[in-house]
């Protein structure tokens, strides 16, 4: 409820405020918190209108001889005796570009200027210059001078002699060089001139795209420091200062790759290539074979690895996969790691050698050319267990030699002989025409309806699209439907119609990235291969040599 004694108050304030005139702009008055200032220190400039401003103000005439990184502005209303001020005030963070006399331009806004102000940047190294800022950058190469593509570590320090209370360090942006932040910032104090300060470091590296001298640029910090008052009171307190602040230009001298190099170029302090030891001493056909390669390299990052491709071998099937990579540091060294794995898939048995693997790559520190070299191996391949055994026929015996017979028996012999060939002559003649009524075809049904033990269960696995299975079952079936063992290879060479079939299924397994292999078409090959065997006639009966016997 308002009482009378607050209405005498708050009337004459409203009778004021609604009888106040529409003020306008009268006033724009500029200034700086330091000056002279240091090169490569922020400072900030200050103006203040008497009135409220809604419109933007324009800053772009600063922008020749200045970096402009943060612009703040306020507003506020004052009644001190009846008497209303009204005021709005621009905080704007400056970046000196150059040393010497600069000039900080008149700004204008609702057609009122402000005051130019002659400012004096000198190097911070200068005897002349003002108290020591509270923050500052400092940055390290590890090498001065670089070749196209290798990698060098850039250690930024940022050291501030008052609290961070929020900030941003950014690095350089250019064309010609991939920048990227490395591992996580590190935090600690350090105690210089008895003042305690905080060391923010951070590591960025560097890799060139090309040769020749690149201007990378500034480091730059922006943020917010809270900075003590002179007098240590009960509260301590202070006020909060918006910083900016860039480090020396970081320039990369960068040689080119040099015109005797041969191969892929790679640029390391050390590169070396091994190979895990194989998973046994023998293989058999038709199983792959998994050859892992590690190529380990320091002073470079792991992009920049090549994929490892080992020489074309007869007899052996290459099926590389995608290769695994991995970098970082350790004691400040860079470190890459890539690791290729081949599966290597034989067709034939036999002793295959996988030739000596070499990996070209430039020493950065002899500045020479040198090889990552892996000795050639030799993998030794048996026929496929899984093929039907071959069935040898047993050794007819040797005639036993007996002494000569007397004249009467040999007469006996031969009498007997020739009554023998008569009747085997007559039981020919009859067979033959006892023959003539029945299909040509019967022999041969009857030779190729003898029973296949593994057909059902590779028919059964094809059609569940099981690609492994399948590919141990084939030279199983190939064996039993052809009556003798085969390989995969020479399944596909007796019978054509598989051939296809079966390269697409070996893909499909062995390939970087497989693929749901879909066996119903082979299948369906494997079911005409057998039908065709069922109506295909022999090419020919076996001669009948009763001579032999």
């Amino acid at each position: 409820m308002v009482t009378a004694n607050s209405w005498r108050t708050l009337l004459p304030l409203l009778l004021l405020m609604i009888s106040a005139p529409s003020w306008a702009i009268t006033q724009l008055q500029a200034s700086v918190d330091q000056n002279p200032v240091i090169m490569g220190q922020s400072f900030e400039l200050q103006l203040v209108a008497d009135d409220i401003v809604n419109d933007s103000l324009d800053l772009s005439p600063l922008e020749q001889d200045f970096s402009v990184y943060r612009s703040d502005v306020s507003q506020n209303t004052q009644i001190i005796n009846f008497d209303m001020k009204r005021l709005t005030q621009w905080r704007v963070v400056l970046l000196p570009k150059r040393l010497g006399q600069v000039t900080l331009p008149a700004l204008n806004i609702d057609g009122v200027s402000s005051n130019p102000i002659t400012m004096t940047v000198v190097a911070a190294k200068n005897s002349n210059a003002p108290q020591a800022q509270p923050v500052r950058i400092e940055v390290s190469l590890d090498e001065e001078e670089i070749w196209l593509g290798q990698a060098t570590t850039a250690t930024v320090r940022l050291i501030l002699a008052a609290d961070l209370q929020r900030g941003n360090l950014n690095a350089p942006e250019h064309p010609d060089v991939q920048i990227r932040q490395q591992g996580q910032d590190q935090n600690n104090t350090e105690i210089v001139d008895g003042r305690r300060l905080q060391v923010i470091t951070r590591q960025y590296v560097l890799i060139p795209q090309r040769s020749g001298t690149i201007e990378l640029g500034s480091i730059n910090f922006s943020g917010d420091l809270m900075l003590l008052n002179s007098r240590n009171n009960f509260f301590n307190s202070g006020r909060t200062k918006a910083f900016s602040t860039n480090s020396d230009p970081i320039t990369l001298n960068v040689k080119g790759q040099p015109a005797s190099y041969q191969g892929q170029w790679l640029v390391a302090d050390l590169v070396t290539l091994s190979a895990d030891p194989l998973s046994q001493e023998q293989f058999e056909v038709g199983q792959p074979i998994t050859l892992t390669l590690r190529l380990a390299a320091a002073g470079t990052v792991a992009e920049a690895l090549p994929e490892i491709s080992i020489p074309a071998t007869t007899g052996l099937r290459a099926y590389p996969d995608k290769p695994e990579r991995e970098g970082g540091s350790q004691n400040g060294q860079l470190l890459a790691r890539l690791n290729q794995t081949i599966a290597l898939v034989p067709q034939q048995p036999g002793d295959y050698t996988v030739p000596e693997i070499k990996v070209p790559w430039w020493n950065a520190k002899t500045n020479q050319q040198q090889w990552a070299t892996l000795a050639a191996q030799t993998i030794t391949v048996l026929p496929s267990s899984t093929a039907a055994p071959t069935v040898v026929a047993p050794a007819l015996p040797s005639p036993t030699v007996t002494a000569p017979a007397p004249r009467l028996w040999l007469w006996l012999w031969q009498g007997l002989t020739a009554l023998f060939a008569l009747l085997w002559l007559l039981t020919a003649w009859w067979g033959w025409r006892r023959g003539q009524g029945h299909s040509a075809a019967t022999p041969a049904a009857a030779s190729h309806a003898r029973p296949i033990k593994s057909l059902p269960t590779l028919l059964q696995a094809c059609r569940a699209n099981q690609g492994a299975t399948v590919l141990n079952l084939l030279p199983r079936w190939g064996s039993e439907h052809l009556g003798y063992s085969v390989t995969l290879v020479e399944l596909g060479q007796q019978r054509p119609t598989l051939a296809a079939h079966i390269q697409q299924l070996q893909h499909s397994c062995y390939s970087p990235q497989p693929e749901q292999w879909q066996g119903q078409a082979l299948a369906q090959a494997i079911e005409q291969c057998q039908q065709d065997s069922v109506n295909t006639p022999p090419e020919g009966l076996p001669a009948l040599n009763p001579a032999s016997h």
